[in-house]
């Protein structure tokens, strides 16, 4: 038990799917999947507001949460609303990447101080402690219940000499969990508004 009914209830599934699986195993393999899922998903997102300074381009960008990483900068904004009220519905894109995990790198050089916002994608950090679940929100655990568990089947189905090993299983699952994934990533880029309205509640409130 993990104290987590949501992971608990996943867990039990797979156990039902995938007889004969330890434990060990199986734990690895739905961190593996749930990683697999937010890189390339974009699901799990992190904003950061940062002030840039005269003539320097780079800034290092840490994750809030120590067990996860930066896997791809979404987006970087304005947000000067102290300044100016209408960047706050219709914020001015900037230039800019990443030149690693840590390290977010303008295009343009700034000439002032300019406050603004970038938004990241996340993914659990990879270990060899597998006892703990990956530390996702637990919405994400529920809502993608049925999608962690085609990733899982795919992945230990697809193991060799097991119990449970059956190849053309493996791949029927694997084309689920992938367009379950694609769709995941159209879901995340429209705010989780597919089938609804095109709209979001502003981030920094009415």
């Amino acid at each position: 038990m993990t104290m987590n009914p949501s992971i608990d209830r996943l867990i039990a599934n797979c156990r039902m799917k995938i007889p004969g699986a330890l434990d060990g195993p199986m734990t690895m393999s739905i961190f593996n999947t749930v990683a697999k899922f937010c890189i390339q998903s974009n699901v799990l997102q992190e904003e950061q507001d940062f002030k840039t300074r005269a003539d320097k381009r780079d800034y290092v960008m840490e994750c809030s949460q120590p067990d996860l990483y930066y896997t791809k900068l979404l987006s970087v904004v304005r947000n000067d609303e102290d300044t100016d009220q209408s960047l706050l519905s219709n914020p001015v894109p900037v230039r800019a990447f990443m030149v690693d995990q840590e390290t977010l790198r303008l295009y343009d050089t700034p000439q002032s101080t300019i406050r603004l916002t970038a938004k990241f994608a996340m993914a659990p950090r990879p270990t060899d402690n597998f006892d703990n679940m990956p530390n996702i929100p637990n919405w994400m655990w529920d809502t993608y219940h049925d999608t962690f568990i085609e990733g899982v089947l795919h992945d230990m189905m697809g193991q060799a000499a097991k119990p449970y090993t059956n190849e053309r299983l493996s791949l029927f699952h694997g084309r689920r969990f992938q367009a379950a994934m694609s769709t995941a990533k159209v879901e995340a880029y429209n705010g989780q508004t597919r089938g609804g309205q095109n709209w979001n509640y502003p981030r920094l409130g009415w």
